[in-house]
């Protein structure tokens, strides 16, 4: 495995989701834990972080960057933002999770020209 890959970033918006779309999330990757455990656990520690965040007093809006999924990673990662980009939820959550599976397929997609196994 080549340690260069350094695939693309995109922002994740997490300030545009209610309280109640961020607990709804949170639960929804918590009943689907077991199917996709890195993913899910990922997502409920990014929602976390938002929630906490935004008890505090006059906390700013923050872009989120996902991390940089290691190649044995990335296949489970990029199944698990397919199948939640599918899950019926409210439009800011549903945005929130296509921006998810945006990133993670550019991710994909970086890792295979990376390893010459896509045309460019």
């Amino acid at each position: 495995m080549n340690d260069t890959l350094t695939p693309p970033r995109l922002d994740i918006k997490l300030p545009k989701l209610s309280e109640g779309d961020l607990i709804a999330l949170t639960k929804l990757m918590q009943r689907k834990a077991d199917a996709h455990p890195l993913f899910t656990s990922w997502v409920i520690k990014l929602l976390a972080s938002e929630y906490n965040r935004r008890q505090t007093p006059g906390a700013e809006p923050e872009m989120i960057e996902p991390p940089v999924w290691t190649l044995d990673q990335l296949g489970s990662v990029l199944m698990a933002s397919f199948v939640f980009s599918r899950v019926p939820m409210t439009d800011a959550a549903h945005e929130f999770i296509d921006n998810l599976a945006l990133n993670i397929t550019a991710d994909a997609v970086s890792a295979l020209q990376h390893f010459g196994g896509a045309d460019e």
